[in-house]
């Protein structure tokens, strides 16, 4: 599994697409080798915050840009 942020960029779209293309190609071609080869595991561990308060979720921004779009 992957970390997928909510708001990608049209680059990280076309990025997505052509990847889920090649798979699903490759899954056609060989159903039984696709996965066997694409199922990994993997003993990460990811840790998070998630912001009580506003004062909390602040960010430092350069002067003269716009704060980052918040994604829910």
């Amino acid at each position: 599994a992957q970390w997928v942020p909510h708001s990608l960029t049209m680059e990280q779209k076309h990025i997505r697409m052509r990847l889920s293309q090649q798979h699903l190609e490759r899954f056609r071609k060989n159903k039984k080798d696709f996965v066997r080869r694409f199922i990994t595991m993997d003993e990460t561990w990811v840790y998070h915050h998630d912001p009580e308060s506003k004062q909390e979720a602040k960010e430092w921004c350069e002067p003269g840009t716009s704060a980052p779009k918040r994604v829910r």
